[in-house]
């Protein structure tokens, strides 16, 4: 049960920073394409 929940608790952080990270490329993408 714990082992289960620390697997779950490992993916939802990479996910979480997954989502991150995309949110701030995307957001650098944005400005680049102002620049344009």
């Amino acid at each position: 049960m714990f082992h289960h929940y620390e697997l779950t608790y490992e993916v939802t952080k990479s996910i979480k920073m997954n989502s991150l990270y995309m949110r701030e490329s995307n957001i650098l993408g944005d400005k680049d394409e102002l620049k344009r």
